[in-house]
């Protein structure tokens, strides 16, 4: 009894040596079909660098692939603020009114995720700093998540027309996502175009390529992504270590373009 018991032990081992350098070479063989960064190749030579390549670039670059505009955009706080003590930071606003406190007092409502009390704290702070942009960009969202989607549209486009680049472009992204699903296609389309003008950077050629396949213009995707990759190449060393893991991404999602993925 011993003995099968120590041969099916045995088996159980050589089974899963025998899954393991399959699915490493699985890993292999999809890196040079994606034609990634060296880099990674030297990763997938360690025991453990197949499972490091599937999570940080396979399953990154499905999601990219599968991924689709979406309405929900508020769930974290214009920044992270304190809201156990929204009491205090109230009474604080009743002796002193100034922008500073309702401000304060609307980011600690945001982060407790009161979105109706925070836009009401919001707009009071714009009526006396009507430009001041982190009060604009909070408002937006809060009427986003209160499906107030005409003003929120309203707010941040005043937000994105003054500084496109507000918040590394997060809130110019959220606009188009925002114009996207109200149906307004063009204006989605003319804003990405604004972005990527405005911004060498490789994600947002990415981003473009997305709303090109989900509009159906799949060839106007894959030139978008060859044009970015072959500025890509073009780059100094320096820009290409900065935005190597954005071509890995951009070089996988058009391949499975090309391939009809």
């Amino acid at each position: 009894m011993g003995s099968v018991g120590a041969r099916r032990e045995d088996n159980r081992v050589a089974l899963l040596f025998y899954l393991s350098v399959a699915f490493h070479i699985w890993m292999i063989v999809d890196a040079i079909r994606r034609r990634v960064e060296p880099f990674w190749y030297v990763i997938l030579l360690f025991p453990a660098g197949a499972l490091i390549y599937f999570f940080i670039v396979k399953l990154r670059i499905s999601e990219l692939v599968n991924i689709a505009p979406k309405q929900t955009v508020a769930t974290q706080p214009v920044t992270e603020y304190d809201f156990t003590d929204i009491d205090g930071f109230k009474k604080e606003v009743e002796q002193s009114p100034s922008f500073a406190n309702r401000l304060r007092l609307a980011k600690a409502f945001f982060a407790g995720k009161r979105f109706e009390e925070a836009a009401h704290y919001f707009a009071l702070a714009l009526k006396t700093h009507p430009r001041e942009r982190e009060a604009l960009y909070g408002l937006g969202l809060c009427r986003l998540e209160l499906k107030q989607t005409a003003g929120a549209i309203d707010t941040l486009t005043e937000l994105v027309d003054r500084n496109l680049e507000y918040d590394d472009y997060k809130a110019a992204q959220i606009l188009a996502q925002t114009l996207w699903n109200e149906g307004r296609r063009e204006e989605t389309f003319l804003l990405l175009e604004e972005i990527k003008e405005r911004s060498p950077e490789l994600r947002h050629r990415i981003v473009i390529a997305h709303y090109l396949v989900k509009e159906g213009l799949r060839q106007r995707a894959i030139e978008v992504l060859e044009e970015a990759l072959t500025r890509f190449n073009r780059a100094s060393e320096y820009v290409r270590k900065r935005e190597g893991r954005w071509a890995t991404e951009a070089r996988g999602l058009l391949r499975n373009l090309k391939h009809g993925a």
